[in-house]
């Protein structure tokens, strides 16, 4: 469910940004900025970094449960049994 908010967070920003800018330009008598206007894949692009850091991080730190316990890789009849966690 939050995996989505860096996606989501700067598109948001900008919006906001674009409402209150357009406000400010109407009110002042100039020509108010388009919505065509927006640089659509720099705002995608910065979002994707920024949903990959975050999924980047999450995997990084979300790991085993607390209090396991790491069993080494081992060599079982000619077969390497691969290291794991046990709880």
């Amino acid at each position: 469910m939050l995996f989505g908010l860096p996606f989501v967070l700067p598109l948001a920003l900008y919006l906001v940004w674009f409402m209150r800018a357009s406000r400010a330009a109407l009110a002042a008598g100039h020509v108010a900025p388009k919505l065509g206007d927006v640089p659509w894949p720099w705002l995608v692009g910065i979002a994707l970094l920024l949903l990959a850091g975050a999924l980047g991080a999450y995997m990084t730190m979300g790991g085993a449960m607390r209090g396991g316990h790491y069993e080494p890789p081992r060599m079982i009849d000619g077969q390497i049994q691969q290291g794991r966690i046990t709880h």
